[in-house]
């Protein structure tokens, strides 16, 4: 299914326009214009109009039209969700994807920069979720959003800067980093006059 569209069984309502069925058993829906919908007691209950012969009509079991998603049914089922670390991957266009709030040009000097995503309310009236980039929330549609991957630290980042799996607002640096005991390995980190030690693979180095 895309992720633009999901498929319905047509009612009533859809009389009249072209829908897809098939009969139980087959695979492939064709195309055909709705007449009628019976009741759900009948097997073969979808009435359509033979493409060949306008004045015949035909039974089929199974039938289905295109819905167009919202724009928040589609901000729901992108994956995406509070607390992911971002990157503002491109421009995008006023009213695109049903998306409401326009392009600000101040928002050019962040396309490329990660983020992290404090809310996803307010899909329902077309706006997009709640992106902090360095700092400064703006509200940004899911389509100009991927998602970053965290990379776990290693032996070789002494010196880079890192924070807690998790809580990516307060940064350290890894100021010393020590095996305990077969693969556990732990690192010192560093924020000011701060210092805590943690397992190193707790630890996500900021890109």
């Amino acid at each position: 299914m895309s992720d633009e569209i999901e498929y319905i069984e047509p009612t009533q309502e859809h009389v009249g326009q072209m829908v897809e069925v098939r009969q139980r058993g087959m695979s492939e829906y064709r195309q055909r214009t709705l007449v009628a919908v019976l009741t759900n007691e009948m097997k073969y209950r979808f009435i359509c109009k033979d493409n060949h012969s306008p004045d015949i009509a035909g039974h089929w079991g199974e039938a289905r039209i295109a819905r167009p998603l919202t724009y928040a049914e589609r901000q729901a089922r992108c994956g995406l969700k509070v607390g992911d670390r971002v990157k503002f991957a491109r421009k995008f266009e006023t009213g695109e994807g049903g998306y409401k709030l326009p392009w600000l040009t101040d928002l050019n000097r962040f396309i490329g920069h990660i983020g992290h995503i404090t809310r996803l309310e307010g899909a329902e009236d077309g706006r997009g979720g709640c992106v902090c980039i360095e700092g400064i929330v703006y509200v940004l549609p899911y389509f100009a959003l991927e998602k970053v991957e965290d990379r776990v630290a290693t032996r070789d980042d002494i010196g880079k800067q890192v924070y807690i799996n998790g809580a990516f607002g307060d940064v350290f640096t890894i100021d010393v980093i020590f095996g305990v005991e077969g693969d556990l390995w732990r690192a010192v980190i560093r924020s000011g006059d701060n210092r805590l030690i943690y397992e190193l693979s707790n630890l996500r180095v900021k890109e």
